[in-house]
């Protein structure tokens, strides 16, 4: 979605620095929580500032989505995944967001750096701006130009004995298939921060794409100079002293405060049932790792990411 977004800043639809409610209204009227202790329904104060275009895109507008581990005891973090997460509660985005509306703000916008359904708003954006659906703007505008045929909100019939189904661990520590499964067909939720379908082979299109400044086998995609800002921490230290996050990318921007075996300038991501990427331009290497496992943890990545590393040397 943030690759979306930035195209259409190059297109001058959009400016980084726009107020998020001059395209999505709703805005306006959020409140910030004093204590996510209490709750939904807790005491709030005024926003100090609008939410900007930029804060949506560095999650640094406020807002939350609920699935933050081990918090679960905090009522509007548990209140807010029982609304979000629950696909009996709504059948398209616009119904999703409009529940997360109704939950305040966990901090002042551009004050604290909190992960977030942000991209969730920036789809309908996107969708307002360019007067297409969601999904059609992605597969028109970045899949299709990629390549990346196995890469959208539902999957066909005949594809589907290819999905990878998410799986936990037992008691006795063997993995099993969870109850609980992505539904591959009949999706309308065409989510900013969830619901796409793809393969190891299309994602790795992707980050070439974003390795390569913007283009792939003469496609142009975004420029070179959008890619360098999104690529560059936006957050200074609120995330931590040695990593940030740019336009849509955490970022590594200190190793000498890092026990990570990247370089500076690495980018990186992953999802819920974590599958992970990162990319390091000083090495040109891509690493991506696609479990389905839930709970989660960084396991795996920190395994994937010291081979991969400890080989170059």
């Amino acid at each position: 979605m943030s690759v979306a977004i930035m195209q259409l800043i190059e297109k001058g639809k959009l400016r980084l620095d726009d107020n998020a409610s001059e395209y999505y209204p709703p805005l306006k009227k959020l409140k910030v929580i004093k204590d996510i202790d209490t709750g939904i329904y807790g005491p709030t104060v005024d926003l100090k500032h609008p939410i900007t275009i930029k804060q949506l895109l560095t999650h640094t507008a406020g807002l939350s989505h609920g699935l933050e581990e081990n918090i679960f005891d905090q009522q509007l973090f548990k209140l807010m995944y029982n609304d979000l997460f629950d696909p009996a509660e709504y059948d398209i985005l616009e119904e999703r967001v409009e529940k997360l509306m109704q939950v305040p703000l966990i901090g002042q916008p551009g004050e604290k750096w909190y992960y977030s359904a942000a991209p969730d708003i920036l789809a309908l954006i996107l969708q307002k701006i360019t007067g297409q659906p969601i999904n059609r703007y992605l597969r028109e505008n970045i899949f299709d130009p990629l390549l990346m045929l196995d890469t959208g909100y539902n999957v066909a019939k005949n594809q589907q004995k290819r999905i990878m189904q998410v799986h936990y661990n037992i008691e006795d520590g063997s993995m099993v298939n969870s109850h609980v499964q992505v539904p591959p067909s009949g999706n309308t939720v065409y989510g900013g921060t969830h619901g796409l379908f793809s393969s190891t082979k299309d994602f790795l299109k992707f980050c070439k794409m974003i390795l390569n400044q913007g283009t792939l086998n003469n496609q142009i995609i975004l420029s070179k100079n959008t890619v360098e800002m999104m690529t560059k921490n936006h957050v200074g230290e609120l995330i931590s002293p040695s990593r940030g996050f740019g336009l849509g990318f955490g970022v590594l921007f200190d190793t000498m405060k890092d026990p990570s075996p990247a370089n500076n300038g690495q980018i990186y991501w992953g999802g819920y049932f974590k599958t992970h990427f990162f990319i390091d331009p000083e090495e040109e290497l891509i690493g991506i790792i696609m479990t389905q496992k839930v709970p989660s943890n960084d396991e795996y990545i920190i395994a994937l990411t010291k081979a991969v590393y400890e080989s170059l040397n």
